[in-house]
């Protein structure tokens, strides 16, 4: 009877001691202030601004969730001009200039740096396909151009997008995919763009969209 109750009791004991063992590690609790946009291997990357216009400018940082380390990844980046491009990497834009975060390394690099851009304002990236979508807005003649690079970097789709220019405050679109398609709003117009369509074909899905999730 007894040796059954010390077995009980040991038990019991490597029980509670394996459980109190995550609760230790989630007292040294650490909190920042910004948006989350995803995680890179042991890293989080968020985002965060302090300006309250209505073209707001973003800084973003990469957190380390062993050992706290913070960097700032870079400074005045727009709205929706970041997306995760693998489990190592970030890709986003400053201006008319494409970066590339490196986690592994904590280094950017240039990417599609022999393509001329005029302003890059929206980025999006589907991973089943390995392409990059984003929005090349022109300011000086109101012109907006979707481009969309294959694997290779390769243009694979550049089409000139309307635009109601009586209302071009808060340009800002938002790009998703799915499966091999990017789907995107635009002044409250939805389009999705199926990329195993040959040649693919831009379709308008709605034009009194104020926000969609997929």
């Amino acid at each position: 009877m007894k040796p059954t109750i010390i077995v009980i009791i040991a038990i019991v004991f490597l029980s509670i001691n394996s459980c109190a063992q995550p609760i230790k590690s989630i007292k040294g609790y650490y909190t920042e202030k910004g948006s989350f946009i995803c995680k890179l291997n042991d890293n989080i990357i968020y985002s965060f601004t302090d300006d309250n216009g209505e073209y707001p400018l973003y800084k973003l940082y990469s957190v380390n969730t062993i050992n706290r380390n913070k960097i700032l990844i870079d400074s005045l980046v727009t709205l929706n001009c970041w997306v995760k491009v693998s489990d190592t990497t970030l890709l986003y834009s400053v201006l008319n200039k494409l970066y590339v975060w490196n986690t592994n390394t904590n280094t950017k690099e240039a990417f599609l740096h022999s393509i001329a851009f005029a302003d890059i304002i929206s980025v999006g990236f589907n991973r089943k396909i390995n392409s990059l979508a984003l929005f090349d807005y022109n300011h000086e003649n109101d012109v907006m151009i979707l481009k969309v690079f294959d694997a290779t970097n390769k243009i694979a789709f550049n089409k000139i997008i309307e635009l109601n220019t009586l209302e071009l405050e808060g340009i800002s679109p938002k790009i998703e995919s799915a499966r091999e398609s990017f789907v995107f709003i635009l002044q409250n117009h939805l389009y999705v763009l199926d990329l195993a369509d040959l040649p693919p074909e831009l379709k308008l899905i709605s034009d009194k969209c104020d926000e969609f999730s997929l």
